[in-house]
């Protein structure tokens, strides 16, 4: 459709506001309340515009377009009312710094001033420079407030990790609660009080870390003010450069953007043009990539142990040594043992050095211990090669969802951000586990089982929906896997699962209304001495309802680890039986390029650990 703005005709596609077609056309409408993947608020009222054939002066942020609409965004009358707001808006934030004349050359004359307990102006603000507000001011050329202004007089909130929270500065734009609400589903703050007592908080005013708070940055990275101040850079000046990369600290990829100042990392954004992530996030990405990278305790030279302590020592040195040492280990006396979190490149080299340098077959990767590698070993042995390459926005347009043995909000926020999205357009959770979670309360059933039990409970699920006429599809060894479900007895569901046969009935009729439906199961369901048979019944249950398996991975690259792991597999000792070898003396030098869990008892003559830090 064509709407005109200002005079100028633009075109408009699809469900949108003014305010978003304005965007989209370079068109300068002020807001501080709106935000985008928010619905509109039409809280700040800044975005006013007059439009022909109607009264007032609607929000452009709320007033979706039509054909032929014509709009205006700069008459004298908007302009003399968005001051007017403006100025209302600025009565409960300190606003000297704002209206200053010679704000223009401040910083040419202040110091560190910013390095203040109390923010009484732009100048002591961590978020000067990086204000919304500021440029707001700035464009709706405010020079005074006639109204006479108020400190309210908050505490500042210092006693939650990552950012504080100064209320002082609040604008109440709402964009922190509705972020929270609407994209995230925490829920974890909301405006308490009415009028001139407005405020937003926390459920009895308790700190986040007691009120859900998953700590993802979302509030602090829609705050237009510096009410959120992200503590590790509140004292720092601002970036001089930014580059774009990719989060290594989980199997997702989301896209990151990094500001620098000279050339040190200072804070980690989320891209809002990432393809897997949209904007969002999780607290490693936000909040530990400066810490992770600048630990004290990170390791950045070679260590060598000398006397029983480990010394400091040059590359080549290290290099040497280790050389000289695994020369005297080959064949079966050596093994090597790599982590998902190496890249594709380095675990090629890795297997090409194991089996040229130390001539073994003794490597492995911990990828083997992966919902992934469980899922693939048995749906290559129902003679399947099944397919990895799903997208997780797939997630979202399915209409029953079940989630095994994992808890998304924490393990794969980006995940969770899907089933929520799924959850709101009306698709049904059925969440599979043996405690309660935050999922719980989005769920449309909790079907609590018992430790152990949870192979019973998806089998019990098969021969429910058999008993019900489900047309289902012809599966290979469909005959077999019938006759083990014909040794179940339902009347004994609850006494073997601890589900009532009643909630599996309920279970069983979503999924006859509602396939395919999408499978998503993480290490809860793998980590277990039955975790096999857990992915065997897994896997014939969706087999049986045409259902998409998502299983889901913790490390960085794990998928790419096990493309090469599955073309170069050795055929020396697994990871456990290299472990025990190491005890029992048969394996004498060892390896590890990764974190890895502890070996107890290990009885080597040589240990090589390739790592960032200290285990």
């Amino acid at each position: 459709m064509k709407i005109i703005i200002d005079g100028n005709e633009v075109e408009a596609e699809g469900k949108k506001t003014i305010l978003e077609v304005a965007k989209e056309n370079d068109i300068f409408i002020p807001s501080l309340c709106d935000y985008p993947q928010l619905a509109p608020f039409t809280g700040c009222r800044l975005c006013i515009v007059e439009i022909k054939g109607r009264k007032g002066f609607p929000p452009s942020c709320g007033t979706f377009v039509e054909e032929g609409m014509e709009v205006k965004t700069k008459t004298p009358k908007i302009r003399k009312l968005r001051k007017e707001i403006l100025e209302l808006i600025l009565i409960e934030h300190p606003n000297a710094c704002l209206i200053c004349s010679e704000k223009e050359n401040c910083d040419d004359y202040k110091s560190t001033i910013r390095k203040v307990g109390e923010v009484t102006g732009c100048v002591l603000c961590s978020n000067n420079g990086r204000c919304e507000l500021q440029d707001v001011v700035n464009a709706v050329k405010i020079d005074s407030v006639k109204f006479p202004s108020v400190y309210r007089d908050f505490d500042i909130k210092r006693n939650d990790p990552f950012f504080n929270r100064n209320y002082n500065l609040c604008i109440l734009c709402g964009r922190c609660v509705r972020v929270c609400h609407e994209v995230r589903g925490a829920s974890t703050v909301s405006f308490a009080y009415r009028g001139t007592q407005a405020v937003v908080e926390t459920v009895l005013d308790r700190p986040l870390l007691e009120s859900g708070c998953q700590f993802c940055g979302a509030c602090v990275d829609v705050c237009p003010t510096g009410t959120l101040a992200e503590r590790a850079i509140m004292h720092d000046t601002l970036a001089d450069e930014k580059a774009e990369t990719i989060c290594p600290l989980c199997s997702i990829g989301c896209k990151l953007e990094i500001e620098l100042k000279d050339g040190k990392i200072l804070r980690s954004l989320f891209s809002k043009d990432g393809a897997t992530n949209q904007g969002q996030g999780c607290v490693k990405g936000r909040f530990t990539i400066r810490d992770v990278i600048y630990s004290r305790k990170r390791i950045l030279k070679p260590l060598i142990r000398v006397n029983k302590e480990l010394e400091e020592v040059g590359w080549e040195e290290a290099l040497d040594f280790v050389a000289k040492r695994l020369k005297k280990y080959k064949g079966k006396k050596a093994a090597l043992i790599t982590s998902t979190q190496t890249s594709c490149e380095e675990s090629f080299l890795f297997q090409k050095f194991a089996r040229e340098a130390l001539r073994t077959e003794n490597f492995d990767n911990l990828a083997r211990f992966s919902p992934l590698t469980a899922y693939l070993e048995v749906a290559k042995k129902s003679g399947f090669e099944p397919d990895l390459n799903f997208k997780i926005e797939d997630i979202s347009k399915a209409k029953i969802i079940f989630l095994i043995g994992e808890n998304l909000t924490v393990s794969h926020p980006i995940i969770w951000l899907e089933v929520l999205k799924a959850v709101k357009a009306g698709a049904k959770l059925i969440v599979i586990s043996p405690g309660e979670s935050f999922l719980d309360r989005f769920s449309e059933r909790w079907l609590q089982v018992k430790p152990g039990a949870i192979f019973y409970l998806l089998n019990f699920l098969s021969k429910t929906l058999l008993e019900k006429g489900y047309e289902y599809a012809r599966i290979e060894g469909f005959q077999s896997f019938k006759r083990n479900l014909d040794k179940l007895n339902l009347s004994q569901i609850s006494e073997m699962t601890g589900v009532r046969e009643e909630d599996l009935n309920k279970v069983s009729e979503f999924l006859m209304e509602d396939t395919p439906a999408a499978f998503l199961f993480g290490m809860g369901l793998t980590q277990s001495p039955s975790g096999y048979q857990n992915i065997s019944a897994l896997w014939n249950l969706t087999c049986l309802t045409r259902s998409q398996i998502y299983p889901l991975g913790l490390e960085n690259n794990l998928r790419g680890v096990l493309e090469i792991e599955h073309r170069a597999r050795g055929r020396g000792l697994s990871f456990s039986q290299i472990a025990s070898a190491a005890s029992t003396g048969d394996i004498k030098a060892l390896y590890l390029a990764g974190t890895f869990p502890p070996l107890k008892k290990a009885n080597l003559d040589f240990l090589i650990i390739q790592d960032c830090f200290t285990t």
